[in-house]
């Protein structure tokens, strides 16, 4: 069973009929109430959401750190992966805007496989500016130096686009489930 923590993201409704398709079990909660205990879980994913990452910090920081479960943080998710390991984040955007950029995967991985560019959405104000030291890169675009990240030593990963919006993205959401958290066969 995977945990999906809801952080406000208007793509909820498309992440759950992602998850859907999968065939998988989950739980959603969100950001506010207290979360059930992590044993229980394969996998926790963490939304997008509009706020910026210092307005619910502290109760996601907790999740994170705590967890040896993997981690798939995803925009708002992922900046709150890389304040809780020392990163750093800003709102560089006034308002939100959606399109479609390529990302080039600089080292293959789990969650990417063999994809050497891909396809996402974006839909972001804010970005990460100066990367954890427990960090690496797996993916960067013209808009971002960390478009995906990995912890080096935890199954902790974060991806600054959103891949509930598109195939490609299903892919990597396909592979987080399958090769990370071995929720699907």
């Amino acid at each position: 069973m995977i945990l999906v923590v809801n952080n406000g993201s208007r793509y909820m409704r498309t992440l759950l009929v992602r998850l859907r398709e999968f065939r998988i079990k989950f739980r959603v909660s969100d950001f506010y109430n207290t979360l059930p205990k992590f044993s229980r879980y394969k996998g926790i994913i963490l939304s997008g959401g509009s706020s910026f990452v210092n307005e619910r910090f502290e109760f996601i920081k907790d999740i994170i750190k705590k967890t040896n479960i993997p981690v798939l943080g995803i925009c708002l998710g992922n900046e709150y992966i890389a304040r809780t390991f020392g990163g750093e984040t800003i709102h560089d955007i006034p308002e939100s805007e959606e399109e479609f950029f390529d990302i080039n995967v600089i080292k293959e991985n789990e969650l990417t496989g063999s994809m050497k560019i891909l396809k996402a959405m974006d839909c972001h104000m804010h970005k990460i500016v100066k990367l954890p030291a427990t960090f690496e890169v797996l993916g960067a675009s013209m808009y971002s130096r960390y478009d995906i990240i990995k912890h080096k030593t935890k199954p902790i990963y974060g991806v600054q686009f959103h891949p509930e919006n598109n195939e490609v993205g299903k892919k990597i959401m396909g592979n987080f489930l399958k090769n990370i958290c071995h929720e699907i066969q």
